[in-house]
């Protein structure tokens, strides 16, 4: 079940320094830079992946690809606006 939602990211430069960083310490990889990629993880309940792409003015549209059946979008919504918004 795929989800979609916009996010705004205040200085994307920095942010994407510290995603990248933070997730390879977490054992997820960030294929892509800063207009548009691929994130993708094992979390304990599954497989969660998901596309970012850069609409502009610090704009950037989410597409959860993949994630655990068990999981709620708007949890997994909800953590990725706490990280990076």
């Amino acid at each position: 079940m795929a989800g979609t939602f916009t996010v705004t990211v205040k200085n994307p430069e920095v942010r994407f320094a510290e995603g990248k960083a933070i997730a390879e310490k977490l054992g997820a990889s960030i294929d892509g830079d800063i207009s548009g990629g691929t994130v993708s993880g094992v979390s304990p309940l599954g497989p969660v992946k998901a596309k970012y792409s850069a609409l502009g003015n610090d704009l950037y549209r989410i597409e959860i690809l993949e994630k655990p059946f068990l999981v709620p979008m708007s949890l997994i919504e909800g953590k990725i606006r706490e990280a990076i918004g």
